[in-house]
């Protein structure tokens, strides 16, 4: 859920695009979207305040599909069901942040109860062939994620108790989004296969990106060519 108002609101005070979006966890993109026709209508950030309801009656005659939830939205009736808890969360927390802490949760739960299934993991192919599925989500504790990875085999679906790569490519996708920088994340993988990791990863603001952890040595050997 994206909360256009506050994205104008930041906006008009003077904050750049690329800020709003890391500030508000959305692409550079759709805050362009949202943007554009303020800036069609002559506003200016630093101009004279508006009101949120000034705002939201601008972006109700902008956005007319945003007025009716009920209408333009397939997952209304299971965002309904928590209408109660969003209620109480707003009392004290901004649209944004609500959005964000369900999100989360949901995500959560949803990377726990993944169970992929060969034959649709199998059309999703990657450049070179390599059909592969990383699934993330945050924990509670501020910096640390869970994440999985699954490719399939023989007609089975593997799970990876610990990817570098893996966790390598989430850094690309950090920087991919723009997301503000450096990031820092204590990554749990393999729970679920049995086999529990820990993999750090860190995303510089030079935007490198570096990945670590504790490895065991199970075997040790000499190859002669």
């Amino acid at each position: 859920m994206i909360d256009v108002v506050e994205i104008l609101q930041h906006w008009h005070a003077c904050r750049s695009k690329s800020q709003i979006a890391a500030s508000l966890d959305v692409d550079r993109g759709t805050v362009r979207k949202y943007v554009a026709p303020a800036e069609e209508a002559g506003l200016e950030p630093g101009g004279p305040p508006l009101t949120r309801d000034e705002w939201a009656e601008l972006v109700g005659g902008w956005f007319p599909e945003l007025v009716d939830a009920k209408s333009r939205s397939s997952t209304y009736p299971e965002i309904n069901g928590h209408r109660d808890r969003i209620e109480e969360m707003l009392k004290t927390n901004t649209v944004t942040t609500v959005w964000q802490r369900l999100r989360d949760e949901h995500g959560l739960a949803a990377v726990r109860r993944a169970k992929p299934v060969a034959e649709i993991l199998s059309r999703l192919t990657r450049d070179g062939g390599e059909r592969m599925a990383y699934l993330f989500a945050p924990l509670q504790t501020p910096g640390r994620l869970l994440s999985r990875f699954f490719f399939p085999q023989g007609g089975a679906v593997i799970e990876d108790p610990a990817t570098g790569s893996a966790t390598a490519n989430l850094g690309g996708w950090y920087l991919a989004m723009g997301r503000s920088l450096p990031q820092e994340f204590e990554i749990s993988q393999g729970e679920y296969a049995g086999r529990p990791s820990t993999l750090f990863l860190q995303v510089g603001i030079d935007r490198a990106i570096r990945v670590s952890g504790e490895v065991i040595e199970l075997g040790r050997g000499t190859i002669t060519l």
